[in-house]
């Protein structure tokens, strides 16, 4: 199996870290001191000095640690696309409108109502497996209908494209109070007491005024 093993702590990638810094130190320092002065210089002192000097010095060889495809897996029949299918009474599937026969086998296996795996190839040959093991072969025919409409059904769906739909902002309502809206009385209601409040005042204002200077005083606006 492959797994990922990440790299948590600093020690880990301690590595990494030494070759970034020679690369985003080292390597400004080098173009500098080659008289590197335009992208053109600077790649051609990365190719030919830099990075072979580089690979000699810090290049450890390994031991490779890739296995060899065992002789019985069939990468064709992993890379492939999977159907289940079940088997009828005269050892028949249906697979893409075209009926498969399941020939006898020599070993004594009653494969009525059985669930079998159709793979179908990049080339339309059609595998049929059960319990990981082929059980029989066959080819679709080039004017198969089903399979027609498969290719056609995906040749469009490669050139959909995507677009990012930004969802629509819905438009602030301004909600107006009828003429009749309680606010609306309340508010005429403060009104009326304001200006009752700022007259009562003025005559105060004025009765003390008259007080103090004896007669009456008229205000002219």
């Amino acid at each position: 199996d492959i797994t990922i093993i990440p790299a948590n702590s600093p020690q880990a990638k301690g590595r990494i870290e030494v070759t970034f810094r020679l690369f985003q130190d080292r390597l400004i320092k080098e173009l500098r001191l080659a008289g590197a002065r335009t992208y053109d210089e600077a790649n051609m002192f990365l190719t030919e000095r830099f990075l072979p000097w580089y690979n000699a010095k810090y290049t450890h060889t390994v031991e490779s640690v890739y296995m060899p495809l065992p002789e019985e897996k069939n990468l064709d029949l992993i890379f492939c696309v999977k159907r289940q299918r079940t088997v009828k009474n005269d050892y028949t599937i249906s697979f893409q409108g075209q009926i498969i026969q399941i020939p006898p086998s020599d070993k004594k296996l009653n494969l009525t109502r059985r669930r079998v795996e159709v793979c179908l190839l990049e080339d339309n040959k059609v595998f049929v497996l059960y319990e990981g093991k082929v059980i029989a072969q066959t080819a679709l025919s080039k004017d198969n209908q089903n399979l027609g409409k498969e290719t056609k059904i995906e040749d469009l769906l490669n050139k959909r494209q995507y677009v990012i739909i930004q969802p629509k902002k819905k438009p602030k309502t301004v909600h107006v109070p009828s003429l009749n809206h309680p606010w609306r009385r309340a508010m005429a209601k403060h009104l009326q007491l304001k200006q009752r409040k700022q007259i009562r005042a003025e005559i105060k204002a004025q009765k003390e005024i008259e007080k103090m200077f004896g007669g009456l005083i008229t205000f002219v606006h």
